[in-house]
């Protein structure tokens, strides 16, 4: 069931419930949302670099990764710009409060910690609104891991990432 049919909005609320939907299809359908939200990111960032997005799906230069591959540890492949097409590799995490505070698979953390400059992760807060909050994107997790900027619980693989500027903001893009 997808999350429009599971989702049952009270009026003026301004968030969504989900009565007896399992809390795991709840958690998958608005990661999916976060994606979503942030491959249209990403595509516009790189629209307004002068790129042509169709153009980098075509050369498998920027993907939904994990659309087809659920199971991959990152989601979104993408490139900086043309002066360094080397690949970026994107996790998305969506979180319905505004709380920065995610988990991250094993996996996905290795990835993280070897990717240096091209890791980066995004973060959608409000995933459950109707129009979600602009994502965060950080680059280079592992350097703000090293720099100890993140809050990192080893033990849980839950991470509290630092207050950012909206991608919107960023002037690097």
């Amino acid at each position: 069931m997808g999350a429009a049919q599971a989702r049952k909005t009270k009026p003026g609320a301004g968030f969504a419930t989900y009565g007896s939907v399992p809390p795991q299809q709840v958690t998958q359908a608005l990661g999916h949302r976060g994606e979503r939200w942030t491959y249209a990111a990403e595509r516009q960032r790189l629209a307004k670099l002068g790129l042509n997005p169709d153009e980098l799906e075509k050369e498998g230069r920027l993907a939904w990764v994990s659309e087809k591959n659920p199971t991959a540890n990152y989601d979104i492949k993408s490139i900086w710009d043309e002066t360094r097409p080397d690949p970026v590799y994107i996790e998305v995490k969506s979180t319905s409060s505004d709380s920065p505070h995610i988990r991250m698979s094993l996996a996905e953390f290795r990835l993280a910690m070897s990717g240096g400059e091209h890791y980066w992760l995004y973060w959608v807060a409000g995933v459950d609104k109707s129009e979600p909050e602009l994502p965060v994107c950080y680059r280079n997790f592992a350097q703000l891991v090293e720099d100890e900027v993140v809050d990192l619980d080893v033990e849980t693989l839950s991470i509290t990432l630092p207050k950012a500027r909206r991608v919107s903001d960023d002037k690097d893009t």
